[in-house]
């Protein structure tokens, strides 16, 4: 029985293992390709470009004296503080509040929508457009008689057709204020009529107009001298005349909005441009609100220049695209940038790139990485980089290279080493048997 097991022949071990392990790895570069190809893969990590600004030291010429209890003068892009006096002191702001209204109406309103004045409304003290109770006027004719005449009334019956009543939608305009950074103010109706607890201080009021005047249809109606609405009753009163006597003395202003009581005193917030570069002065309790803004927003150009970084559309860098038919790509900024530095300051600007994966296709205006634009340590402005072409996928090879390469490498050692362990067995096999059993 013994001699029986010797002398059976030998099983030879079963290849179905070992060719399946063979066939595993000849796949794995192949399901490593399509793994690449088809997976989620690295989330693709946009370019960033980085401009550094550096701006020669150059004494800037003296302020003018103004008579402003508190006074600010800011850059409407950047938000560049150029001048300040006690522009942070909370003080009442009169009229000046209905760039608050006017804005969340201009949001939220619906501009063709038609409002039907309530007895509320047409009671507003110190009223300006008239309003009978169940006139109907449209919202923009009411955002015209807001922004241009100061109407109290409309500041009512616009802000019941927001929000309901005009509680709630002083609850937006405080909530608003939160939201915009402007931790000193607060409101408690939404004309400016004087309340104990309603207040705003100059530093508030320029950030608020510089993202008003960021909606056109903001920037367009503060800059009309006058306007023709419609109304239902009082259709002789139809011509609303702008009070911010700057745009019939200046040709350089483009806005805002007046402001008066006997507690907050003159007040304006006033905007001007130059070639496209726009500054907004705000005074608080002036003796001269007129002079006193002018000779701010003088000043700003007079003193200051406006450095381009980046144009709208204009190319930044070249992004590298993984997988693309090119391997850059040009990017453009999506917005305007610039910087505010002393006239005849000389100013250096370098731009740093830091490479991210952008993976192709890329369709044209397809965000690709961000601009940042700093002056020292402090960020000054940043935009997105936006693809200024598409860009197809590379075509792929089933295999690439590197997947050929392994294959063959593994079918050259899998060979030689399936020979040279066969050969040696089939060598040695006949002598270990004659040895074994020879008598």
């Amino acid at each position: 029985m013994r001699r029986d097991r010797l002398f059976a022949p030998r099983r030879r071990p079963s290849g179905a293992g070992r060719w399946l392990l063979l066939l595993l790895l000849l796949c794995a570069p192949a399901f490593a390709l399509l793994r690449s190809r088809t997976g989620p893969g690295a989330p693709a990590v946009g370019t960033e470009a980085v401009t550094e600004v550096t701006i020669a030291a150059t004494p800037v010429a003296a302020p003018p004296p103004v008579s402003a209890q508190s006074a600010i003068l800011m850059d409407a892009a950047t938000g560049t503080v150029l001048y300040q006096r006690d522009a942070r002191a909370r003080r009442p702001m009169a009229s000046t509040t209905k760039i608050m209204t006017a804005l969340l109406v201009i949001e939220h309103g619906g501009l063709n929508n038609a409002v039907t004045a309530s007895e509320h409304a047409a009671n507003t003290p110190y009223t300006g457009l008239y309003l009978r109770k169940g006139e109907q006027v449209r919202v923009e004719d009411l955002l015209w008689a807001i922004l241009l005449r100061s109407a109290n009334d409309a500041c009512v019956a616009a802000a019941e057709h927001v929000a309901g009543s005009e509680e709630a939608f002083i609850a937006m305009m405080n909530a608003r204020a939160r939201a915009l950074g402007m931790n000193d103010t607060h409101f408690m109706n939404p004309h400016g009529l004087h309340h104990p607890d309603h207040y705003s201080s100059a530093y508030d009021l320029a950030i608020l107009t510089r993202h008003a005047l960021g909606d056109p249809r903001f920037a367009e109606m503060v800059a009309r001298k006058r306007r023709r609405i419609d109304r239902s009753v009082e259709k002789q009163d139809v011509v609303v005349v702008n009070k911010n006597r700057l745009l019939f003395r200046w040709d350089l202003a483009d806005g805002v909005k007046t402001g008066y009581t006997r507690q907050a005193g003159h007040c304006l917030v006033a905007s001007a441009s130059q070639a496209d570069w726009r500054l907004i002065a705000v005074v608080l309790k002036s003796s001269d609100s007129w002079s006193d803004s002018r000779a701010l927003l003088e000043h700003g150009f007079r003193a200051y220049q406006e450095v381009v970084v980046a144009k709208r559309d204009a190319p930044v860098v070249a992004v590298p695209v993984v997988g693309g038919m090119r391997p850059t790509l040009r990017a453009v900024a999506a917005e305007p940038l610039s910087v505010l530095a002393p006239r005849g300051a000389r100013v250096d600007l370098r731009t740093r790139t830091q490479a991210g994966k952008v993976r192709a296709p890329l369709t044209r205006g397809a965000t690709v990485g961000t601009l940042v634009v700093r002056r020292g340590d402090t960020e000054v402005g940043r935009t997105l980089l936006l693809a200024a072409s598409g860009m197809d996928e590379r075509p792929q090879a089933p295999l690439p290279g590197w997947a050929v390469s392994g294959v063959a490498a593994l079918l050259t050692f899998f060979s030689l080493r399936t020979v040279a362990r066969y050969g040696r067995k089939a060598a040695q096999g006949p002598r270990r048997r004659r040895r074994r059993f020879s008598p």
